[in-house]
């Protein structure tokens, strides 16, 4: 690999590399995909340009992803995945193929296929538990948690993956946001099952999580959630509205001592959150309170569950 380029055009190569990556990412992040395609195509080219194969592998995911998020031809879609798999393949690259397997899984679910799905977050657990670490085991649960939960027959088989993954993301270095959207994710599995007492407590959980990572996003749409699981479900008006002040709060930036209820205790928060939280999909403000139920994806991306579950 890079053999026949010299030494000072190998390092130039790995710039370039990782500045268009890093633009990519960047621009991925802040939904501004076309911009992010571009950034990963540069990538591409630079990395093959110097006989730099994992790095073009690497590329070919991230364009993938963004092409997946453009709503791109299936073909081309599919494509992208497969050539990634077949370098990660050729590279023995095992954790390119484990990220290729789980956006390849993203997008069968995204297109409906959740049966496609499955086999592909099954690949990706299966290799996971194999060779790579429990943190990439605990993602694959999480996946598989997710496409299960979407299927109103098989539903009840999510909630030990979830519970899994979250077992697997405890201890040193736990990263507190994925952990705390594991839990939104189950409570939001256990409502749509009608568990709705199991469903507040895991809800819970995730807002205590979420306050400590200073995750707003996922702090604002568990708020919402347990606003409507008490309002539609558990016939609590009062907890009810202390999770929307605490909500409004959120919003405003106000600190809120633990007594604001139980629902929302946690260390006061210092800065606001810019803008409403909205539907992916629709675009509509997820903070009203006609109580529609809210879906929180592990990329904490968030929609009301109509929008979501008529998307796939």
């Amino acid at each position: 690999e890079s053999g026949d380029v010299g030494e000072g055009a190998l390092r130039a190569a790995h710039q370039a590399i990782s500045r268009a990556k890093d633009e990519g990412v960047s621009a991925f992040h802040a939904c501004r995909f076309r911009e992010a395609l571009a950034a990963f195509e540069r990538m591409r080219d630079a990395a093959r340009g110097a006989g730099l194969g994992k790095q073009e592998g690497q590329a070919c995911r991230l364009i993938a992803n963004a092409l997946d998020k453009l709503d791109a031809p299936e073909a081309q879609v599919e494509d992208a995945y497969k050539l990634a798999l077949a370098i990660a393949h050729k590279q023995d690259d095992m954790e390119l193929s484990f990220n290729t397997l789980t956006g390849m899984g993203s997008h069968a679910a995204k297109t409906g296929d959740l049966e496609l799905a499955e086999h592909f977050y099954l690949q990706s657990l299966t290799l996971a538990r194999r060779v790579l670490t429990q943190q990439e085991e605990a993602v694959a649960e999480g996946n598989l948690g997710m496409c299960l939960g979407q299927s109103e027959a098989r539903r009840s088989e999510c909630f030990e993956h979830f519970r899994k993954a979250i077992a697997l993301q405890q201890g040193d270095g736990a990263n507190l946001h994925t952990v705390a959207t594991l839990h939104a994710n189950l409570a939001s599995a256990l409502g749509a099952d009608g568990k709705h007492r199991e469903a507040e407590a895991e809800y819970k959980r995730a807002l205590t999580l979420a306050q400590q990572a200073g995750d707003r996003r996922v702090e604002a749409n568990v708020l919402i959630n347990l606003a409507n699981v008490y309002d539609a479900e558990l016939a609590m008006p009062e907890k009810a509205r202390r999770c929307r002040q605490a909500l409004a709060d959120l919003r405003a930036g106000i600190s809120r001592p633990p007594s604001a209820g139980a629902a929302v205790a946690g260390p006061p928060l210092a800065t606001s959150v810019a803008g409403p939280v909205v539907c992916a999909v629709c675009l509509e403000d997820l903070e009203g309170v006609d109580g529609r139920k809210v879906t929180v994806l592990p990329c904490c991306h968030a929609f009301h569950t109509a929008c979501w579950e008529g998307c796939l």
